[in-house]
Formats: structure tokens, sequence, C-alpha cells
């Protein structure tokens, strides 16, 4: 009996682990004229100024960004804060691309719009495609 309620225990405990996943926020704006996706964890770290190991490339009309993992700054100045990256984009020639994060087995696609109006803050929306791990911030 003690053995079962041992193997159930760890059975339970490595599911819950699994099923948590990091989530992520990104919003696009504008930094000296030129468009930068934000992306920040939901998740918060010990130190200040973790950032998020990336890798992106442009695949057509998508931007592909991997997400790889988690940086520690040196040196670690205790505080609670979230990880982030700034990834500069190219100029878009159209109002509509999209955006492909993956992270782990998972693939979140967003369709992003260039609404054009820059001066009121508003010059891009999102709206998931697919989304499991990724939340657009404004």
């Amino acid at each position: 009996m003690r053995k079962k309620s041992l193997f159930l225990s760890i059975f339970v405990l490595t599911t819950v682990c699994e099923a948590q996943t990091r989530e992520f926020n990104f919003f696009i704006e504008e930094k000296d004229s030129n468009p930068v996706l934000q992306l920040t964890s939901v998740e918060t770290f010990p130190c200040v100024g973790y950032g998020i190991k990336t890798r992106e490339f442009w695949k057509i009309d998508t931007l592909v960004v991997d997400i790889r993992g988690f940086l520690p700054p040196k040196p670690c100045y205790t505080g609670i804060d979230v990880a982030q990256e700034n990834i500069p984009l190219r100029v878009v020639q159209k109002k509509i691309f999209y955006i492909k994060f993956r992270w782990k087995k998972f693939e979140d696609k967003w369709q992003v719009l260039i609404n054009g109006d820059f001066i009121n803050g508003d010059s891009y929306s999102a709206k998931p495609v697919h989304n499991a791990f990724t939340s657009w911030l404004r």
C-alpha cells in the first residue's frame, strides 16, 4: 500500500509540474522611430534584470521567435522581477504580419495589424490565431 501511495504522489507531482508552463506577455512599441517587440515573462525571478534567451527569424510575413530559456544577470541584484527581452523589428511593408512564438513543445501564432496611429500609442494591435502560453499586453 505504501509503494502505491508513493507512486501516486510522484505521478501527481510530475503531472502538475509538467502542466505548469511559463507564460509570456508581449507588445510592440516604437523606440527611436523603430518598432520593437517587448517580450516579458509572467513568472518572476529572484534577481533584477533576468533576460529571455531567444532566436528570431523571418519566414515570409511571419516573425518566428524561438524562446530558449532565461539568462540570469551578473551580478544578481536582489529583488523580484520578470525576465525581459527587446527584439528590434525590421520595417514591415504590409499592414498585417504574423508572429509565431515557440516554447518547448508549444507554438502560438498571432496576427499583428499596423494601425499607423503612432501619436496615440495605438500603432499596433494583435489577435490570436492560436495561443496557449502568450498574451498581448495592450
